[in-house]
């Protein structure tokens, strides 16, 4: 089913329709479409959202999700929250450094696979210039044991007290 992106949004402003929506949307590789599920996925609605989340799915990994970030890193990093993915990592990463997306990519960050590549990014951040972006790492990896001695050295050169006191959780 061919849908305009005024019409799908039309039909994602009620679950009885949005699954059509979505799945049309899915193949549109349009970041407004991906923007257009997250908005619909944060619908105060106690229902499935399983098929918003295959929908942006898709459309992320059809690059729609960092064409989004380009134009609206708000919702980029929304859907880089609901919808994990180690390709984010780097986007996500970038956006902490951004005092106007630090809250929401921290977010984002706190939700992806705590895996090898999600400490690497961390560990990246953990050593920024500012304390506010050292801060957002110290708080994913204190009381980690896989990264306890990168936290330990850290804790040993860090001048900021808040990001000590993070380190030191």
């Amino acid at each position: 089913m061919a849908l305009d992106l005024d019409s799908a949004r039309a039909q994602l402003a009620s679950p009885s329709t949005w699954c059509d929506a979505a799945a049309a949307l899915a193949s549109s590789r349009d970041p407004l479409a991906l923007a257009a599920l997250v908005d619909a996925y944060d619908l105060p609605v106690e229902t499935s959202k399983l098929c918003l989340l295959e929908a942006m799915e898709t459309l992320a990994n059809d690059g729609a999700l960092e064409r989004l970030h380009a134009g609206d890193p708000s919702r980029a990093l929304r859907a880089a929250a609901l919808v994990a993915d180690a390709r984010w990592l780097p986007l996500i990463e970038g956006s902490v450094a951004v005092p106007s997306t630090r809250a929401q990519a921290g977010e984002a960050l706190r939700l992806q696979r705590r895996d090898t590549a999600w400490e690497e990014s961390c560990l990246r951040l953990l050593v920024h210039a500012d304390p506010a972006v050292r801060l957002v790492a110290a708080e994913m990896l204190a009381g980690r044991k896989s990264t306890a001695a990168a936290v330990e050295a850290r804790r040993a050169v860090e001048t900021d007290e808040a990001v000590r006191a993070a380190l030191s959780q």
